[in-house]
């Protein structure tokens, strides 16, 4: 379950500090639009953003976790659902790109935006 594990857990227990969740970012690969989920961090007084996503290969589409308390007891609801009907095979990848030297978000996303469209290829290409 990606989204029961992810930065915002895992990073602030190895002493980074989560400033926050900002606004998506979007790229497109190839006619194909990538949603990511953005998060800025400090490590050492300087700032870190990283940009993640959640990928389900079978329906060619991303995944996103709720981002309020309401969303989240839909998509436990939603996933239960998937239990119910014995989806059990529902597969996911999972892409995480950090951007640290950059002075604030503007600059963040505009560098991520440059490499990723460089290093993010659709599956067989």
């Amino acid at each position: 379950m990606p989204f029961l594990h992810g930065p915002e857990i895992c990073l602030p227990l190895s002493g980074i500090e989560l400033v926050g969740r900002k606004d998506p970012v979007s790229i497109d690969v190839d006619g194909v639009e990538l949603p990511f989920d953005v998060y800025e961090f400090r490590q050492h007084e300087r700032p870190m953003y990283l940009f993640r996503i959640v990928w389900n290969p079978d329906e060619a589409r991303a995944a996103s976790a709720p981002r309020d308390t309401d969303g989240w007891d839909l998509w436990l609801r939603e996933r239960w659902a998937d239990v119910a009907a014995r989806r059990v095979a529902i597969r996911a990848q999972v892409l995480t790109l950090a951007v640290s030297g950059e002075k604030n978000h503007d600059e963040a996303v505009a560098a991520f935006r440059e490499e990723a469209v460089k290093i993010i290829r659709p599956a067989g290409r």
